[in-house]
């Protein structure tokens, strides 16, 4: 194909988009965006200038289209059609021209994600000016969506949730210092990704934990950053008294950042148990303590911890650590595990049963149940030991 077809070709997009935004037909416009990028598919460039071709064509599209939908926004009525014109130009643009770059210049993808964000994020603050607050909602989505998948796109696997849960976090502290609704709903979106993919992938791709290797336990640093935002905008959320929604997700994220909390002792520490058993003890008394805070999801957490606690001791700890030696007590892991578990649910039932009215009416029948299985366990450990 010459010149001459490149220069028809922009001259139809440039009539086709006077002709739709004088006449204001929007159907129209988005008919001719689609038809646009389809002719792109049968114009074959086959010579070295062929990736400054694309992008002078492609280019031109995605700046037409978008001054399309500019003109046809000052239309009211049709703030659905221009919303539906310019996720339409966005998506097949970036598809096109991502794998136009990749092709000729693979290193440059992530970059060219990251700058087609930016230049969403500068018309947001354009159309936000101007009043059109839909259009400007849509300009604010995609450029987050773009500089979310820049980093996938950019960095290696290691990094990913580590920036996207750092992202989550920022979007949440952006959304209550701005009263922006929609900052809130893209670090739900991207909070539930950051879960997703630390569960489903950093679990079994990521490194694991080494002393001597330290800075390689990707999988470590993925989860404790993770949780550590989890809580961080648990925390945000949570002072938003008067926004029922943002109490709802903020009890979620605790829960999140709990289980993963959990996740993550057992999966590094399964070589060590006697170390999981304790640092698990620990965390149930810290959790009964904040429960008489302001923080009364914690009390049912607590729950959780305890009845994960109790599993483990019985069916894991008992069949796999060592009894009491005499001769090396200190490779007795099953004396510490039993004892650090017995005295914790002991403990943790008498405070329970002193402070019964700070907690929820459940408190005091748990406190009970802390009891008996604390004597349980004590009555288990004394048979495995003779």
């Amino acid at each position: 194909f010459g010149l001459m077809t490149i220069i028809y070709t922009l001259i139809l997009t440039a009539g086709l988009v006077f002709v739709v935004s004088y006449k204001k037909w929007s159907v129209i416009g988005i008919c001719g965006v689609i038809a646009s990028y389809i002719l792109y598919l049968f114009l074959n460039f086959d010579n070295p200038d062929a990736f400054m071709l694309s992008s002078l064509i492609l280019i031109s599209y995605f700046i037409a289209f978008g001054i399309q939908s500019l003109m046809l926004s000052r239309s009211k009525e049709l703030s659905g059609q221009v919303i539906a014109t310019t996720l339409i130009n966005s998506f097949l643009f970036f598809i096109f021209y991502f794998f136009t770059i990749d092709s000729h210049y693979p290193h440059y993808t992530g970059l060219f994600t990251l700058l087609l964000s930016i230049f969403y994020f500068l018309v947001y603050l354009f159309y936000d000016r101007v009043s059109s607050t839909k259009l400007s909602i849509t300009n604010l989505y995609l450029g987050i969506l773009y500089l979310t998948l820049t980093i996938p796109i950019q960095l290696n696997n290691e990094w990913i949730t580590i920036i996207w849960a750092v992202e989550a976090l920022i979007l949440t502290l952006l959304s209550i210092k701005l009263k922006n609704n929609t900052l809130r709903i893209s670090s739900y979106v991207i909070g539930a990704f950051t879960l997703i993919k630390t569960l489903m992938f950093d679990t079994f791709a990521l490194n694991d934990f080494s002393w001597t290797y330290l800075l390689d336990s990707t999988r470590f640093f993925s989860y404790f950053i993770s949780i550590i935002c989890f809580y961080a905008i648990y925390l945000a959320l949570r002072n938003l008294d008067k926004d029922t929604t943002a109490n709802i997700v903020s009890i979620i994220y605790s829960w999140a950042a709990l289980i993963l909390l959990i996740i993550i002792q057992l999966i590094e520490l399964d070589n060590n148990l006697v170390w999981v058993t304790i640092f698990m003890s620990i965390l149930f008394s810290l959790y009964v303590r904040l429960s008489n805070t302001k923080f009364n999801e914690t009390f049912y957490q607590s729950i959780l911890l305890f009845g994960v606690l109790l599993l483990k001791v019985v069916f894991v700890d008992s069949t796999q650590l060592n009894k009491f030696d005499a001769t090396n007590f200190f490779s007795s892991t099953l004396v510490f595990a039993y004892f650090i578990t017995c005295l914790s649910f002991y403990l943790n039932s008498k405070y329970l049963e002193n402070n019964k009215n700070k907690f929820p009416s459940f408190a005091e029948m748990f406190s009970i149940i802390l009891s008996y299985a604390a004597t349980a366990l004590a009555f288990i450990w004394i048979i495995i030991e003779f």
